[in-house]
Formats: structure tokens, sequence, C-alpha cells
């Protein structure tokens, strides 16, 4: 069994470590050492901000160096993953060694913003449409010259149409990906 420890950099991009189950045990007593880095890139991982210099671009002490932060899984977000066999997932908060919270954390900056409009008397309501294209993959483009560096991102998959629905909800193609949706549709319920 693997467990995803999971935080959300500046730009709201999922980013993870997969733990064995006695190293996620000691990791929610103590946390575990994860890079500053995530937090020096843009959404193509390009570094933006120099960390080795005073302040790391940033004014602030604490990130000279690209030092490791300290990521603490909250027990109350885990789940077992229904798409991954054996496979555990948590959200994690993120601090600097000395325990001040890391101000570029995405979960840090929407507790405080509940905390501001809660002492407003206001209430955060939020709905979420999700929007999306099912298509069947081809190559993952996975070899090397494909994979790409830090600034340039690899090559996209390559992948091709599952349904000639290239109408707007056209109820005559639906057939077509009918086994695929109920599929789908079991496991989000899961």
């Amino acid at each position: 069994m693997l467990i995803r420890t999971a935080w959300s950099d500046q730009h709201g991009i999922v980013r993870s470590k997969s733990l064995l189950p006695q190293t996620f045990f000691s990791a929610l007593e103590n946390g575990i050492q994860i890079s500053t880095g995530t937090f020096l890139f843009d959404t193509g991982d390009a570094i933006v901000f120099n960390p080795f210099v005073p302040g790391g671009s940033l004014d602030m002490p604490l990130m000279t160096g690209a030092p490791n932060l300290v990521a603490v899984p909250v027990p109350d977000t885990f789940k077992i993953l229904p798409w991954a066999k054996r496979t555990g997932f948590i959200l994690c908060n993120e601090y600097f060694q000395n325990g001040q919270v890391m101000p570029f954390s995405s979960r840090g900056i929407l507790r405080q913003s509940l905390v501001e409009l809660h002492q407003r008397g206001l209430e955060y309501i939020v709905g979420l449409e999700v929007e999306w294209y099912l298509a069947k993959l081809e190559d993952p483009m996975l070899a090397i010259a494909n994979v790409g560096t830090s600034g340039k991102p690899g090559e996209p998959a390559k992948v091709s149409a599952v349904e000639h629905s290239f109408q707007y909800l056209l109820e005559s193609h639906n057939p077509e990906i009918h086994d695929l949706l109920r599929v789908l549709a079991e496991n989000l319920t899961e």
C-alpha cells in the first residue's frame, strides 16, 4: 500500500510524495520534508524566484537557499482512492522548519480567508462545474526525448477520440461511450 501525501502550490497544482505505511505513520507525528522548489516554479515548472540570493528573491529570509519545508498530513482529509489499487490520499499543511506557516500555502490562504469572512459575518459558498473530454490514450510520450526539463514541459500524450460527437450534447452518439460512462459513473459514485 502507498499513501500519497499532497499539497497545492501557489498555482493550485497538486504536488505529492508517496509514502509506505510505516513512513506515513511517522509523518502523521512529525511531518515530512518537502522542497520549497514547488513554490519557486511557474505553471510550466520554470524557476521564477532565485532561492540562492538573500530572501530567495521574495524578501523572505526563510526562503534563502531553498530550504526544506515540513508538510504535516491532516488526518480528516484521508481517503482511499477508488481508481488506484491499494492507495491512500491525504492533504497536508506546509510549514517552515521553525513552525511558521508557509505563506504561499493554498490551504493556509483559504483557511485565513474563511476566518476573515466569518469575522465579517459572511459565509463562503462555492459551486463546481467540471468540464472534461474523454479520449483514448495512444502514446503516453514517456520516452526520455519527450519528457521535458525544468521550464520546458514534455510532449503531451497522443490521444484519439472515443466517439464521433463533435456536436454539443448529441444523443445519437451516446451508444459509443455508454459503457465507458457507466464505469466512470460507478467509480465517481464510489
